[in-house]
């Protein structure tokens, strides 16, 4: 049962990332921006291309998955352990395609320079990075519920947490920051990362 369900719980969270990167793909002359600013590095960028933008992620994407090992191969019991990593990792693919669904509206519709701060956005500048964290340490949930030994694999979403919050985050903030003039005052109201009511600024 929960190699089922964590089983089922994966493919989910692989057909809303594969379809959220299709309905904005814009051919293969497009290249991502992250890439287009460290290509100005000149000779490192193929050393910075390797190391930060293939050989890291992959690393910790294969410490995050160690966790489906005993989740999808120990014989325990369910418990309310695997509840809780159930209803943990549903929800942050429902978070995640929430906020894709809201994001693709307001490009398909907003006038140049207004900022996101609809819906999920409203409450956080980020919410698909929350909601991809959350998926990973749902996943560690499930391993420890199946085999509490492999505690370690915790070593996964530790990282993916440290990524998101220290990479992905400052980085996407000073690119939008840089587009949008707008954009210093949702860095003051709105939480970076963690969804929460947004800051009321004081008056001018």
């Amino acid at each position: 049962m929960r190699q089922a369900l964590a089983g089922a719980l994966l493919l989910a969270w692989a057909a809303r990332l594969t379809w959220n990167w299709l309905r904005r793909w814009r051919g293969l002359s497009h290249e991502d921006w992250r890439y287009a600013d460290f290509r100005k590095a000149g000779a490192a960028f193929w050393p910075i291309s390797f190391a930060g933008f293939h050989l890291m992620p992959t690393v910790l994407v294969f410490l995050g998955c160690l966790s489906l090992w005993p989740a999808l191969t120990a014989a325990r019991p369910l418990g309310l352990l695997d509840a809780l990593a159930a209803a943990l990792t549903a929800g942050a693919i429902v978070l995640e395609a929430a906020a894709d669904l809201q994001l693709v509206r307001f490009l398909a519709s907003a006038a140049p320079g207004q900022v996101m701060d609809r819906g999920l956005w409203s409450l956080s500048r980020h919410p698909n990075y929350f909601g991809e964290v959350a998926f990973w340490w749902g996943l560690w949930l499930f391993g420890l519920a199946a085999a509490p030994s492999w505690w370690w694999t915790v070593a996964g979403p530790l990282g993916m947490t440290a990524l998101f919050l220290g990479i992905s985050v400052p980085m996407m903030d000073r690119h939008l920051a840089a587009r949008l003039p707008r954009y210093a005052e949702a860095m003051n109201r709105r939480s970076a990362f963690l969804p929460w009511f947004p800051r009321k600024l004081p008056r001018k």
